[in-house]
């Protein structure tokens, strides 16, 4: 099954390679190194990742600046992630670049609810339109595939959550895992265990997929993002020896306040690798 899983993976990214190759054919948005490259840019620099959704003097602070200098002015809307709602404005600027501040109580007086609908985990999708100083609209979509990649630092789409700040205190205890998209070739083993580490902002998880196997999550206590370097926590994968995870490129969270964890992992063994799957668990 794996076999399959890599031949398909290998066609896939054939095929996203040809794809890639065509859309620089077609936009000069590409390549911000290109002298010739006018077009309407913007690239985000974020101070803060998340809000501390127990804290409403925080919030989501990012910079909006054009590497050509050319953007005359900026307008960005939100919504709830997962919403089949429209994205409502919440924040422009007629001046690149452009310092943001956005506190949870703007998010809901943008989307008409409460602060207190908002939980631990919420995320909010955030879409630019901006102008260039020759008049031209440029969004997301007239990006090419490579300028719309984490390499570029794109400011057109970007991401906040809801988050709190990590105590290993309220952390430990018995957790149940309520999804798991690894499940059809590995399914955990029940209930499993967190231990306090040998720091402040670490974990030791016991009994994931294998009873006697545990590894280390580290997680910053500002904002509860969690990281887990590659480690085996199985014997096997679906028969295939040495299971491994780590976290991937999409932000994962432990979520202490609410005793939940929200991890997106890359899954592997001895000969290769599986692909990216997201693990979510609540404490008993």
């Amino acid at each position: 099954m794996k076999n399959i899983y890599k031949k398909a993976l290998y066609i896939l990214f054939a095929a996203i390679t040809i794809t890639g190759c065509e859309d620089e054919d077609k936009s000069p948005l590409f390549v911000d190194s290109d002298p010739s490259n006018n077009a309407a840019f913007v690239v985000i620099t974020k101070q803060t990742s998340v809000i501390d959704f127990t804290d409403p003097s925080t919030s989501y602070d990012f910079t909006i600046s054009a590497p050509k200098n050319n953007v005359a002015s900026i307008n960005i809307s939100v919504k709830a992630a997962g919403s089949s709602l429209d994205p409502v404005p919440i924040a422009s600027s007629s001046s690149i670049p452009a310092n943001f501040k956005i506190t949870a109580n703007d998010i809901a007086t943008a989307l008409g609810v409460s602060v207190t609908d908002f939980n631990a985990g919420d995320r909010f999708d955030f879409s630019s339109t901006v102008k260039g100083t020759d008049g031209t609209i440029a969004t997301f979509k007239d990006l090419s595939a490579p300028s719309q990649g984490p390499g570029q630092f794109q400011g057109f789409n970007h991401v906040t959550y809801m988050s709190c700040p990590f105590v290993a205190s309220e952390a430990i205890g018995t957790y149940t895992v309520t999804s798991d998209g690894f499940g059809a070739f590995e399914p955990v083993t029940g209930p499993f265990e967190v231990t306090a580490g040998p720091t402040d902002d670490t974990v030791i998880v016991t009994g994931l997929y294998t009873a006697e196997r545990s590894f280390t999550m580290s997680v910053n206590l500002k904002d509860g993002i969690a990281t887990i370097p590659r480690q085996i926590v199985a014997d096997t994968f679906d028969g295939y020896p040495l299971g491994t995870i780590n976290t991937n490129a999409i932000t994962s969270f432990f979520f202490s306040c609410t005793g939940e964890m929200i991890l997106n992992l890359f899954y592997a063994d001895s000969d290769g690798g599986w692909g990216n799957y997201k693990l979510v668990a609540k404490k008993n």
